[in-house]
Order: structure tokens, then C-alpha cells, then sequence
């Protein structure tokens, strides 16, 4: 069985954000960390793998930049591939 995982990369909420004056949006610097909520996803998927018996648990993001931290985190929760 394959198992493909959508993981978003978000600001660390540890750190506090901060508004562009001109406009209005979040600046976006500093580390990004993958969603709590994809990391829920990312286990429920090797859960259902080692029920099934082995398969592939595949990560699809989209992340600025090349940020690839999130997607780390998620390969060393044991998914195969990004």
C-alpha cells in the first residue's frame, strides 16, 4: 500500500510574528516548522502501513524558498520519501 501526505510548513508559533508596516502581512523570516496537524497525518499514515503489513508513506509539500524542515521532520518520523 502507498499512503501520500499533504505536509504544510508554518511560522514557529514559539516565536512571536511580526506585521509589515507597508503591508500588512506576515513577515515571513525565520524557521519554519511542519503543522502539528500534518504531524497527526504523517503518523496516522505509518500506523495504517504497519497494519496493512508495509507500504510507502510518500510527502507532498509546497514550502518558499526550498525550505525543507518540516519535510525532514516528517522523513525522521519514518516516512519513505518527499
Amino acid at each position: 500500500m502507498n499512503v501520500a501526505v499533504c505536509v504544510k510548513q508554518i511560522p514557529d508559533p514559539a516565536v512571536p510574528g511580526k506585521l509589515d508596516p507597508d503591508t500588512k502581512t506576515l513577515v515571513r523570516e525565520g524557521k519554519l516548522i511542519m503543522d502539528d496537524s500534518d504531524a497527526y497525518g504523517v503518523e496516522m499514515a505509518l500506523q495504517l502501513l504497519d497494519k496493512a503489513g508495509g507500504g510507502e508513506c510518500t510527502l507532498i509539500s509546497m514550502a518558499p524558498n526550498g525550505e525543507v524542515s518540516g519535510l525532514r521532520t516528517a522523513l525522521a518520523m519514518g516516512a519513505h520519501k518527499a
